[in-house]
This record gives C-alpha cells, sequence and structure tokens, in this order.
C-alpha cells in the first residue's frame, strides 16, 4: 500500500547555526523523539517508530499541545497500520479525529479519512474503505495532491479485490497521476503493478513480467520495503502461474527475506506456505519416470 510521508511538526528552528535554541524542553524532547521515530519508520523499525511516536505523543499532551498531539496520533496511526494492529489504527485515528473536528483543519481531516480507509482495505472490509475514499476522490485531475491520488490508487486497488471495473479505476489513476503535479516513483510503481495484473488477466504474461520489473525498480530507488517486497512476491507468483518453478522459488525466497525484515508474520506464513507448494512441485518433476 502507498503511504504518505509520516508528519513531522513545524520544527522553528533558529536562523543562525550554532545559537541557542530557548524554546521550552518539552517542545524540544517532543520534536526530537518525532524526528528520531521518521527514522525509524524510513528504516522500517516500527517497534522502534511506535515506541518514539509514543514517547512524543506524551510529551505533546503533556504541555497541552493539540497539535503536536494530533500528528503524533496521526502518526502512530501510520505504524500501527503497516503493523497490522489495526484496533491501534482505529484508536489513534478516532483520537486524532476528535482534535481536528475542534481546530478545524479539512487537510488533516481527509488524511484521517485516508487512513480508516486504508485499515478497511487491510482487513479486505471493501465497503467500509469505498465509503471513505469517495469523498476524497479528486474532481480536477489537474489539481489532484497526494492525499487525492493515493486516495485514487486505493480505488483501484478496491475495484481489483472486488473484480469490478478494475480497468477503467486503472485507466482514472494513469491519467491523473500523468496530469497531476507529483512526482512519486512509489505511486508510479503502483500504478506498474495494476496494469500488469491487467495484462496478467490478459494472458499477456511477458509485458505483465516488465511491468512488475519496472515497479521494482521504481521502489528500490526509494527502498520502499514494503513495495520491494510485494513486488517480488507478485513476480515470484506470475512465475508460479507459468509452471516456472524455479523463477518462482527465487522471487518467493527473496520477497520472504525482506518480510522478514519487516516482520510480517502473516506475509512470512503465506510465503512459507507457498515455497512448500513450491517444492512439492519440484519433487514431482524430479521423480522417476517423469521427464
Amino acid at each position: 500500500m502507498t503511504k504518505l510521508y509520516l508528519i513531522l511538526p513545524v520544527l522553528i528552528l533558529s536562523a543562525c547555526a550554532g545559537s541557542i535554541d530557548t524554546r521550552p524542553a518539552g517542545i524540544i524532547n517532543a520534536e526530537n523523539y518525532s524526528i528520531e521515530g521518521l527514522q525509524a519508520f524510513s528504516q522500517a523499525d516500527w517497534q522502534r517508530a511506535q515506541s518514539l511516536f509514543t514517547q512524543s505523543l506524551i510529551f505533546y499532551q503533556g504541555i497541552d499541545d493539540q497539535q503536536g498531539a494530533l500528528l503524533s496520533h496521526i502518526n502512530l496511526a501510520e505504524v500501527a497500520l503497516v503493523m497490522g494492529d489495526y484496533p491501534a489504527v482505529e484508536k489513534h485515528l478516532f483520537a486524532a479525529g476528535l482534535i481536528a473536528h475542534t481546530t478545524g483543519q479539512p487537510d488533516i481531516q481527509s488524511r484521517i479519512a485516508l487512513l480508516y480507509a486504508q485499515n478497511a482495505l487491510a482487513q479486505n472490509q471493501v465497503n467500509v474503505a469505498k465509503k471513505f475514499l469517495k469523498p476524497l476522490l479528486a474532481v480536477d485531475e489537474h489539481s489532484a495532491s497526494q492525499v487525492q491520488i493515493i486516495a485514487l490508487a486505493d480505488r483501484t486497488k478496491a475495484a481489483f479485490m472486488e473484480n469490478i471495473d478494475s480497468a477503467l479505476w486503472t485507466r482514472r489513476y494513469a491519467q491523473t497521476l500523468s496530469l497531476a503535479d507529483v512526482n512519486d516513483s512509489n505511486l508510479e510503481s503502483r500504478l506498474l503493478r495494476f496494469q500488469a495484473e491487467l495484462l496478467r488477466e490478459q494472458g499477456d504474461i511477458e509485458a505483465a513480467e516488465r511491468c512488475l520489473q519496472q515497479a521494482l525498480t521504481g521502489y528500490k530507488q526509494h527502498l520502499s520495503r514494503p513495495g520491494i517486497a510485494i513486488t517480488l512476491s507478485e513476480l515470484g507468483q506470475l512465475y508460479i502461474s507459468q509452471g516456472r518453478w524455479y523463477a518462482g522459488k527465487e522471487y518467493i525466497s527473496r520477497s520472504l527475506a525482506v518480510f522478514r525484515h519487516l516482520k510480517n508474520t502473516e506475509k512470512i506464513t503465506q510465503l512459507n506456505a507457498i515455497l512448500v507448494e513450491i517444492d512439492m512441485q519440484l519433487n514431482k518433476v524430479k521423480a522417476p519416470g517423469n521427464k
């Protein structure tokens, strides 16, 4: 799933290098925890990111900084989502929603809605996700924001999950991405994966493989481990569908290594099961009497 960059409260840094920061220690500490949390998140160290954002939230709540608490709740929801802790996502989004409603921040409210939709998709609750995504879909494709483009990508994913109008939504996503002033290789890689799935359904395996290899390159440019892991898995399963067991095993094994780094136990279990099936097929090929 394509993610927004996590939010860091605006740092009011000193204009002169080396000058003393005279702001209250509580604000400085909270910002330092947020910065370290962002670094941990970028390195896919989810547990450390969660711990640091929690400390940041505690500091912001301790000085009644509602804006800082709001952004910390959103960051914690992002981390909980990639960790698969769906109740925690709901908890932090509910708290963030209360603050955003009080302070009247439509941009933040849009992001909260997007995270609710992504949390629903992760649990295969497609209708719930569509309800949250509908208000976020851009009317003017030329001026679509990052949130709106990601919402469109998630709506396209929902179409594939339902197997309803997936080609239509992929075309809309492609057009919006080409017209919007957003340069994001992760969003482009996600489009390539959608296109690969359509090509696979049409039987054009070579073209699907090219799209997935391009997507993999795009994810690697920004070291997007979740993107790398899922694309390796999709390549492996593409090869398996063609009976290319050795190639499939290679890519599934590479995907498994990345998911292990991400500590995604659900995917680890799924991929291990696929490897067992591949080994069974390879043993059949090697069995006496088979040529």
